[in-house]
């Protein structure tokens, strides 16, 4: 069984899908401007800043394929593209969050006071790899119903 068929099996409205992804993308501006701005984390600000991207990126996917037009703007090869960089960045923010979480335990950080803490910048970063991992799976899943021929020509006659 491939990753299409379980996905077929496996049914979360698209419109679901879309308000998290939403969700992702304001969670990851408001995290980053607080952390940032207010606590003075610049660590953890920064990875809640990135974690907003590949969220975005993940909108526009979904927001194109509810629109069906996934196979205008991307090519097979693309969609590759996109999700063998999701997968390189992913490596690194595991890395990251593993760096700040050693350096936390190594220093014996707490928790609090929030603007020293690494402990918030290992879940930023931990959430940066999460949305990066979906950007891969939703990547590789388009493209696996692009080669299928899920998509139709729009331009092509009736009955042909």
């Amino acid at each position: 069984m491939n990753l299409c068929e379980l996905w077929r099996r496996i049914r979360i409205p698209l419109w679901l899908v879309i308000l998290m992804t939403c969700g992702g993308i304001i969670g990851g501006l408001l995290g980053g401007f607080m952390l940032t701005f207010q606590f003075g984390n610049y660590h953890a600000g920064t990875w809640s800043f990135l974690s907003a991207i590949p969220a975005l990126w993940c909108l526009h996917l979904h927001s194109l394929h509810y629109f069906k037009s996934l196979d205008v703007v991307h090519t097979s090869i693309s969609l590759k593209v996109i999700a063998h960089c999701s997968s390189a960045i992913s490596m690194v923010s595991f890395l990251a969050a593993l760096t700040y979480l050693t350096l936390a335990l190594l220093f014996r950080q707490p928790l609090f006071p929030i603007n020293h803490s690494f402990v918030l910048a290992a879940v930023q970063a931990f959430l940066n790899t999460k949305w990066h991992l979906l950007l891969r799976y939703h990547a590789k899943r388009y493209r696996m119903l692009l080669d299928e021929g899920y998509f139709t020509d729009l331009t092509a006659p009736e009955g042909v």
